[in-house]
């Protein structure tokens, strides 16, 4: 992207409503979510919300969060995606995600230090016509899945143990990808609004490989309130995206 686009970027969008940082020159690590909740309820029920109010080294992070959020999600990450911010770690996070993991900041820089994209779950394998991360093609205790999560309920919490991590993957779970921001400016990679909530983590993954970027998992402990419910469970218009998907990513452009 040239300077002159980051600056019709900048200057065209609608800013959503997110928190400001204490202190800009410390920042390296911004995490981003697109949560349907009020601000208020983010911070006090979610997930996520609740484990980034306790969490540490405050001072070297941002909490960019779009609240009441109803607009598209890969448009909203693509937002960050300019020259500004290329020297951040990004985490792309969704609000049913808690961050249990004490030393995660020492442990997501030793990930990214091995692999290019980030997540706790993931797959090495994704096969054409694969219609999701791990459905299809995998179930849960194959050999082909990496990654782990504790599985929040009401009334009680469980160890979901999918297979070892790290692990380098071709596709990662979309509730938690963290990348290094120069390495998508570089590799002028972004996530397709055209793929909607169910094909955006599948998309992405793809036009990473292609471009040469690694993917991995790392075993960061996080809690999740939605750990393996189906991806296709209450979405609208899932046959459509997955025919545009399907389109774009024909035999001939699968990555190998």
């Amino acid at each position: 992207m040239s300077l002159l686009g980051s600056f019709l970027k900048r200057a065209l969008r609608v800013e959503p409503a997110i928190t400001k940082p204490l202190n800009a020159k410390k920042i390296s690590h911004r995490f981003i979510c697109a949560s349907r909740r009020s601000k208020k309820d983010f911070w006090e029920h979610s997930a996520l919300g609740k484990s980034l109010t306790g969490i540490g080294d405050k001072e070297h992070c941002e909490f960019s969060i779009a609240y009441d959020f109803t607009g598209n999600v890969s448009s909203y990450y693509n937002d960050f995606l300019d020259i500004e911010n290329e020297a951040e770690v990004f985490i792309f996070i969704m609000d049913h995600i808690g961050l249990t993991d004490r030393l995660w900041r020492e442990k997501l820089d030793s990930a990214l230090a091995q692999f290019n994209i980030v997540g706790i779950r993931g797959n090495t394998e994704l096969a054409e016509g694969q219609a999701t991360w791990w459905f299809d093609t995998s179930a849960p205790g194959s050999s082909t899945l990496s990654g782990s999560a504790t599985l929040d309920t009401k009334d009680s919490s469980m160890e979901s143990q999918l297979g070892p991590s790290p692990m380098a993957c071709k596709v990662l779970e979309p509730s938690f990808i963290a990348v290094i921001a120069r390495d998508l400016f570089s590799a002028e990679i972004n996530f397709d609004p055209n793929m909607g909530q169910s094909f955006f983590a599948l998309d992405f993954c793809k036009s990473a490989t292609k471009a040469g970027l690694s993917i991995g998992t790392w075993p960061i402990d996080i809690s999740d309130s939605c750990a393996l419910t189906s991806p296709l469970a209450g979405v609208e218009n899932w046959s459509d995206y997955f025919v545009k998907y399907g389109e774009k990513w024909s035999a001939s452009d699968m990555p190998k």
